[in-house]
C-alpha cells in the first residue's frame, strides 16, 4: 500500500466530491472485506474529520436544547408537564 498520496480533505470542493463518492455505497452496501468496503470506510473517516474541523457542533446545555425544541414546535410548559409531570418540569426550569 502506497501511503505517500494520502491526505485529509482540504476544501469544500473536495468535501462535496467525497460526499458524492460515498453516496452509492449507502444505496448498495459493499461486501465486507472488499476493496469497495475499504474505500467506503476511508471516505467516511475523511468526511467525518472534515466536518469536525470545518463545521463544529457547539456544546449545548440540556435545558437550552429543551427550550429550543419547545420554541421550534410551539410547545408550552403545560405541554411538557403533560409528558413529564409538574415536579420534573419545575426541576428542569
Amino acid at each position: 500500500m502506497d501511503f505517500s498520496s494520502l491526505r485529509t480533505l482540504q476544501s469544500e470542493g473536495e468535501y462535496q466530491a467525497a460526499l458524492l463518492a460515498v453516496r452509492p455505497f449507502f444505496e448498495k452496501e459493499p461486501l465486507e472485506g472488499s476493496l469497495d468496503a475499504a474505500r467506503f470506510d476511508a471516505l467516511v473517516l475523511l468526511i467525518e474529520e472534515y466536518e469536525k474541523r470545518v463545521y463544529p457542533v457547539p456544546r449545548a446545555e440540556p435545558v437550552e436544547v429543551i427550550k429550543a425544541v419547545m420554541e421550534t414546535n410551539n410547545y408550552s410548559r403545560a405541554d411538557l408537564v403533560a409528558i413529564l409531570g409538574s415536579r420534573r418540569v419545575r426541576r428542569i426550569f
